[in-house]
Formats: C-alpha cells, sequence, structure tokens
C-alpha cells in the first residue's frame, strides 16, 4: 500500500532548530505533513534522514507542534 504524500513520514535534520523561538541546536524533527510528531538531539546519523542548511522552526500553535522551514 502507498500513502498519499501528506501521510508519510520525513524526518529531517538541521544544525539550527529553534522551539518557539529559543535555539534548541542540532536536532532531527520527524513529522507528518506539517505536524511535528516528535525532535530529538542528533547524536548519530539515522538512516532515512534529510539534511539542510536551512533554519528549522517548531511553533506550538493550540497545543500542536508544527513546522517551518
Amino acid at each position: 500500500m502507498i500513502l498519499p504524500e501528506q501521510d508519510k513520514i520525513r524526518r529531517i535534520a538541521s544544525n539550527k532548530v529553534f522551539l518557539n523561538n529559543e535555539f534548541i541546536g542540532r536536532n532531527v524533527v520527524e513529522m507528518r505533513g506539517k505536524e511535528v510528531l516528535r525532535y530529538f538531539p542528533l547524536n548519530e546519523e539515522l538512516a532515512s534522514t534529510e539534511w539542510t542548511v536551512d533554519e528549522i522552526h517548531i511553533i506550538n500553535i493550540g497545543g500542536c507542534l508544527t513546522i517551518e522551514l
């Protein structure tokens, strides 16, 4: 079964991750669409992880975490 693009989980890593405008450093962010499922410090390279040189901003909107690249 092939999932629609909006249902696929992506894992993106960046050296510049912010949570509610506070710098939290180098992290991996797992997301479905723009919904953040979890984030965690990047301690080692992980398979199926996309790298970006852009900043990642995780924002809490109404109790849901969303992402802005």
